[in-house]
């Protein structure tokens, strides 16, 4: 779950990142 989470935050980041 929290692997999941973090995850999910760090493609986050990432995207706007990249944007």
């Amino acid at each position: 779950e929290i692997f999941l989470l973090n995850f999910s935050v760090c493609n986050e980041l990432f995207t706007r990142f990249n944007s």
